[in-house]
């Protein structure tokens, strides 16, 4: 069960003050019944792992048996494991859609975050197997780079080398490429304060772009092996601002695309342009969603409760947070006021978890929980 105030738990609380200077935020003890948190708009998973287990599915290369997995995890019938991995998806899109109860809940995807090298830092993303207690599949890896005269963060995203294989046999075109990884994407810090990041797609970086990474004649990115013969596109954007008192929480703010089915006709087909400016307007303007492009959604952090007795903040992580951690974040989207979208909880010190909607890529929310980690660093804790 999650630690409470007096059980452990303000010894991790310590070690995240000396992160950063906002306050962590405390899961709270989780006393209230299922159907309780079902009104919330969350799923309870059984267990909380404290070491990752690989599916025997995954360890045998069963590649049927994995489609399928997936295929039932994202309620789909595509067989591409990156298309899976990077589409988000309307209740109404869902393969099952018709067999669904009417007024049903939307189904959840859950992940379980691990850090498996502090140098070069290294997170891996696993998939947990439904009704298979502690079981998971890994999916993607996440390395990072620092480049820039600000030594900004860069994290390359890649499908792991069993579905890499798997993809690059459906799909003859990403057999190109020498590395043996499929490249998914890359997020990216700018600025000084590194608290702006930006998302980007697998497409090649057009000639002229603003970046540290050398590129080729005819202006393709030649650092990492690109899976598209499109330009990239920024898939997603992040802002992070302090608040103004030292022990408040900090405040988020990200832009990420709506599912296809949603997006308003006008809108592009091939994927809105989820742009930092468009972003930084959306939040001068007072969060407005008004100001939002087409097809987009905001998502900012639900408000943790202060709780007098326990002199800490509090948000109800129905089982999926273990530790007091500025890492414990809970965003909800003007797609769906009032329901959480993604959430991000500390498990222990090497070990988060990532639940998110299936209106979010689990790509894009992979993304945005990296900037979470990055953001919550030691080095950045005076430059907020």
């Amino acid at each position: 069960p999650p630690a409470e105030a007096g059980s452990g738990a303000p010894a991790a609380a310590a070690r995240d003050d000396a992160e950063t200077e906002s306050s962590p935020v405390v899961p709270r003890a989780n006393r209230r019944s299922a159907d309780s948190a079902s009104a919330n708009g969350l799923q309870m998973p059984q267990d909380l792992p404290n070491e990752i287990y690989i599916s025997p599915m995954y360890r045998m290369n069963d590649l049927n048996a994995l489609t399928r997995l997936f295929q039932s995890i994202f309620h789909t019938k595509e067989t591409s494991f990156l298309k899976m991995l990077t589409t988000p998806r309307a209740p109404e899109e869902l393969a099952d859609a018709a067999a669904r109860a009417p007024g049903a809940k939307p189904p959840q995807v859950f992940c379980d975050v691990q850090r498996t090298s502090t140098s070069p830092l290294e997170y891996r993303l696993h998939l947990r197997v439904p009704d298979v207690s502690m079981e998971h599949v890994p999916c993607l890896i996440a390395r990072r780079e620092r480049k820039g005269k600000f030594s900004n963060s860069h994290y390359y995203v890649y499908l792991v080398d069993v579905l890499s294989a798997t993809e690059r046999r459906r799909s003859p075109a990403d057999a190109r490429a020498d590395d043996s990884k499929v490249y998914v994407g890359k997020v990216r810090s700018q600025g000084f304060a590194g608290g702006e990041f930006v998302i980007y797609d697998n497409g090649f970086k057009p000639a002229g772009a603003k970046d540290s990474e050398p590129t080729s004649k005819d202006g393709k990115d030649v650092r990492y092996p690109v899976t598209s013969d499109q330009p990239r596109r920024e898939v997603g954007a992040v802002v992070y601002s302090r608040n103004t008192g030292r022990r408040q929480p900090m405040a988020m703010r990200v832009l990420t695309p709506l599912p296809k089915g949603a997006r308003n006709a006008a809108g592009d087909d091939a994927g809105p342009k989820c742009s930092m400016e468009a972003l930084k307007n959306a939040v001068d303007a007072g969060d407005n969603a008004a100001t939002l492009p087409l097809g987009c959604q905001m998502m900012k952090l639900v408000p943790p409760k202060w709780n007098d007795i326990g002199k800490v903040y509090q948000l109800a992580f129905e089982g999926r947070a273990a530790c007091m951690s500025n890492k414990n974040v809970q965003l909800e989207s003007t797609y769906q006021p009032g329901k959480p979208m993604l959430q991000v909880g500390k498990l222990n010190e090497a070990i988060f978890n990532m639940d998110h909607g299936l209106e979010m890529s689990t790509f894009v929310g992979f993304a945005v929980a990296l900037t979470v980690f990055d953001q919550s660093s030691h080095w950045r804790q005076w430059m907020l």
